[in-house]
């Protein structure tokens, strides 16, 4: 069987609201907490089989509750067992039920095992069903499609994401769908989300209130490369890139590289704690509003992470869903311009 990296737009397109164990520590048993947080620290540490280990340890003990196996799911997930990970993602369904939030990590790990017609039916069903067409189900049908040499349902796919409101595009320009890069269709439909996003215009002011005291303005920012962090603690794939984002801003702030982080928590106390256990080194603006802060409607923001590139004009450059060197490697393009 083939294996898949996990991009970014696989791993957070839906805010899956289970992965939000950290919210809910301060309701748990002290024992269970303290079972969570040690599989946490090592999750951070990407010692996934010692992190599975503890909420094996910790199941046995309390039995499988959500917090335990939502935990277990989640490293499952990220350490790329994936049959291992269904089986867990079960239990969630059963007791969360079916909505498509819920449902699109199904269609992703199918995906990811390869069982593409399984997951399309999947697909299918739940988009039929649903009243409020999502977006992110219908990108997924975009890869399954590509991943069946589908192009023509691939891109009629990618149009009703579009008209969904996905304005994302750069994981679409990545080799996984070469097949569609010269279709007409396809590079209208990039062409649009481009000027959906406003990229090579001036990126839209805005100022926002910082977790340590004091308003930050964007437009205060002129002259400096600006990477525009929408994230939240309860997202592992924004958690699991802030060691490359460190490392980089370590790198590049001599030469005027910043980052603003506007977090979607809802909880300031958690907040803090999590940015100074993590020793986060750049600006966190914090709202209280979660998806309903004005700075994340002004910039479209559906889920997380999301990462927008402002140049040292006040040019919007780049928008992102995912990290790594696909985040990395135009960042030092602009700084270096």
């Amino acid at each position: 069987m083939a294996s898949f990296k996990l991009k970014g737009m696989e791993m957070k397109k839906i805010i899956v609201l289970f992965f939000c164990f950290v919210c809910f520590l301060a309701i748990l048993s002290a024992e269970e907490k303290e079972v969570i947080q040690k599989a946490t620290e090592l999750f951070d540490q990407q010692k996934y089989t010692d992190a599975l280990k503890i909420i094996e340890e910790g199941i046995r003990e309390f039995g499988p509750t959500d917090k335990l196996i939502n935990t277990k799911y989640k490293i499952l997930l990220l350490s790329k067992k994936y049959e291992e990970a269904l089986e867990t993602f079960e239990i969630i369904i059963q007791r969360v039920g079916e909505s498509p939030h819920v449902m699109i990590d199904k269609i992703r790990l199918l995906y990811y095992l390869q069982r593409y017609n399984q997951a399309l039916e999947t697909a299918l069903n739940i988009d039929d069903k649903s009243s409020e067409k999502s977006p992110f189900i219908s990108l997924f049908i975009v890869r399954i499609a590509v991943a069946q040499k589908n192009k023509d349902m691939a891109i009629d796919w990618l149009e009703k994401s579009l008209e969904r409101g996905e304005y994302s595009y750069n994981y679409l320009l990545q080799e996984e769908f070469a097949i569609l890069h010269e279709e007409k269709r396809f590079k209208d439909i990039i062409l649009k989300m481009k000027d959906k996003i406003g990229i090579d215009r001036p990126a839209k002011d805005f100022s926002v209130s910082l977790l340590s005291g004091g308003t930050y303005y964007l437009s205060a920012e002129k002259g400096k490369v600006v990477l525009i962090d929408f994230w939240a603690t309860w997202c592992p794939p924004c958690v699991a890139e802030f060691p490359n984002l460190k490392k980089l801003y370590k790198e590049l702030h001599s030469k005027g590289f910043e980052i603003i982080g506007i977090s979607l928590d809802s909880n300031r106390e958690l907040l803090e704690k999590f940015t100074k256990q993590r020793g986060i080194p750049w600006n966190i603006a914090f709202s209280g509003k979660a998806m309903e802060g004005e700075v994340v409607k002004l910039y479209g923001v559906q889920s997380v992470p999301m990462y927008w590139l402002v140049d040292r004009k006040g040019i919007l450059r780049f928008s992102f869903d995912t990290g790594g060197k696909e985040l990395e490697n135009p960042i030092k393009q602009v700084v270096n311009e």
